[in-house]
C-alpha cells in the first residue's frame, strides 16, 4: 500500500479546525462549549460512516479515527470511566490552568460592578472599562472546550496512525493485500507461433 499523503484539502482542514478551537479557548463561553462538544460528536458520527462506505486507505483512516476519537469519550464520558480516569487526562488538568492565565482576573477588582475607570487604555481594557467589570473564567466550560478538541485530537491521530501502520504492511505477508498482477501469457495456441514438429 502506498504512504498515505498530506494535501492542501488536509491543511485546510487542520487550519478551519485549529481556528474554531482557538476561538473557542478565547471565548471560553458556554455557546462555545456547546458548539464544540456538537461538532466533536458529529464528526465522530460522521467517521462512523467513513468505516462503513469507504474502501481502501480511506477505509483504513476513518477505521483509526473512530477508534481513537470514540475511545477518548468513552473515557471520559463513561460514567464507570470518568470518574476514574476522565479527570486525569490532558485537557481536564490544561484547560482549567488556561481558564486561569487566559481569563485572570485584576488583583483588587470586584468581579462585577461599576468601577472607577482608570487612566489608560490598558487600565480600562484591564477592568472592563468601568462598566461589568471582568468576568471570572467559567472553567466547566473550558474543560468541555478541552475535551471536544482533545477528543478530535485523538481522532486525527488514530486515523494517520492507522494509516501509517497499514502502508507498512508487506504483501508478501498481508492476505488482505491484492495478488500481484501476472504478466499477459505469450506462446500459446492461435499466436502464430505455432511449433513446427
Amino acid at each position: 500500500m502506498k504512504r498515505p499523503r498530506i494535501t492542501i484539502g488536509h491543511i485546510v482542514l487542520v487550519v478551519a479546525v485549529v481556528a474554531v478551537g482557538l476561538a473557542a479557548i478565547h471565548s471560553g463561553s458556554a455557546q462555545w462549549a456547546g458548539a464544540m462538544t456538537s461538532i466533536t460528536f458529529f464528526v465522530m458520527i460522521c467517521s462512523l460512516l467513513g468505516v462503513a462506505f469507504e474502501r481502501g486507505m480511506r477505509r483504513i483512516y476513518w477505521s483509526g479515527f473512530a477508534t481513537l476519537g470514540w475511545s477518548y469519550l468513552l473515557l471520559i464520558y463513561a460514567p464507570w470511566l470518568g470518574e476514574r480516569v476522565g479527570p486525569y487526562l490532558l485537557a481536564p488538568n490544561l484547560f482549567t490552568y488556561l481558564a486561569d492565565v487566559l481569563q485572570r482576573v485584576p488583583q483588587g477588582s470586584p468581579a462585577a460592578g461599576f468601577q472607577s475607570v482608570p487612566v489608560g487604555i490598558v487600565g480600562a481594557a484591564e477592568t472592563g472599562g468601568g462598566f461589568g467589570g471582568v468576568q471570572p473564567p467559567n472553567i466547566p466550560e473550558y474543560m468541555r472546550i478541552g475535551e471536544a478538541l482533545e477528543a478530535l485530537l485523538w481522532a486525527f491521530v488514530g486515523g494517520w496512525v492507522a494509516c501509517y501502520f497499514a502502508s507498512r504492511r508487506e504483501p508478501a505477508n498481508d492476505a488482505q493485500a491484492a495478488p500481484p498482477a501476472t504478466a499477459p501469457q505469450t506462446g500459446g495456441p492461435g499466436d502464430g507461433q505455432e511449433s513446427v514438429a
